[in-house]
């Protein structure tokens, strides 16, 4: 008789139940001025961060820009190019270090 494999953690009867989520604030969905994929470049970052509720902790996060270029599927300029919106607009702070990935500060509401 054949023993029956048990599922591994994170999975039900097979299915897969671990999953990742993005965050991105309502108020920036629906900002005008800033570029579409400036708001999808917000969610990668808030996808990549470690502490997903606004409501606990500020994320943080510090991928390589190629990374965020390479799931965007643009050019490392546009990623630039998006983080100076981001910022400028006050959704994001970035603290650049040096030959290091940026240090990327998520807020929930426009710090101006």
């Amino acid at each position: 008789m054949e023993k029956s494999k048990t599922p591994k953690r994170g999975t039900r009867l097979g299915i897969v139940t671990d999953f990742y989520y993005a965050q991105i604030p309502d108020r920036l969905i629906r900002d005008s001025r800033i570029p579409v994929k400036a708001r999808l470049q917000y969610g990668i970052y808030h996808s990549h961060s470690e502490k997903k509720d606004f409501r606990k902790e500020i994320p943080k996060t510090n991928p390589y820009q190629i990374t965020i270029a390479n799931e965007l599927g643009c050019d490392v300029r546009t990623v630039r190019r998006n983080d100076k919106v981001l910022e400028l607009e006050g959704w994001i702070k970035v603290e650049n270090r040096g030959w290091q990935a940026n240090k990327i500060t998520l807020y929930l509401k426009p710090r101006r």
